[in-house]
């Protein structure tokens, strides 16, 4: 890459507009009041993801033949203020805590299978409610195609999938 050691400086009026245009095709958010977070820029992996423990948990995966590159950063952006803490971030992943729903949300990308593994925990209709949120943010970014398909894993037997269709 012929520009991968050159060196760019930029004002502050062009640092300002360049934050600006990220922000509006949703590459980065504010964190703080002189800082930005870039989702693609986060760590790949953390040394322990975090994991819900209260059962019985919501569980929703969404398959996609290809999962879309930039979904899952620009679903970050979107989600950012339920970003419960920033050391449980990473590229692939975040843990939510919705203080509207009160309920804890681990939401990851799976390269390896195209999909969005959601788990929720909290009060049975809380969780329903915020899967509806999440959902709609995920349907709200706009990546056209195929539909993907929606499943959710059998309680007792999380390789067991169902439609989510069949459910309704």
């Amino acid at each position: 890459d012929p520009l991968a050691d050159k060196q760019f400086t930029y004002s502050t009026q062009e640092r300002a507009y360049l934050v600006q245009i990220m922000q509006e095709f949703k590459l980065c958010y504010p964190y703080g009041k002189h800082q930005h977070i870039l989702p693609n820029k986060l760590p790949i992996y953390l040394k322990e993801e975090p994991t819900l423990t209260k059962e019985p948990l919501l569980r929703f995966i969404i398959k996609y033949d290809q999962l879309p590159s930039s979904l899952f950063s620009r679903l970050m952006v979107r989600l950012q203020g339920d970003i419960a803490d920033r050391q449980h971030q990473w590229r692939y992943g975040m843990l939510l805590h919705s203080k509207r729903f009160n309920v804890q949300a681990v939401i990851k990308a799976e390269e390896q299978t195209d999909s969005i593994v959601i788990c929720i925990q909290g009060g049975l209709n809380n969780k329903r409610q915020y899967l509806s949120v999440i959902r709609h943010q995920i349907a709200e970014l706009g990546f056209y195609g195929k539909e993907p398909e929606e499943f959710v894993p059998l309680p007792g037997h999380p390789d067991s999938l169902v439609k989510y269709q069949a459910l309704l």
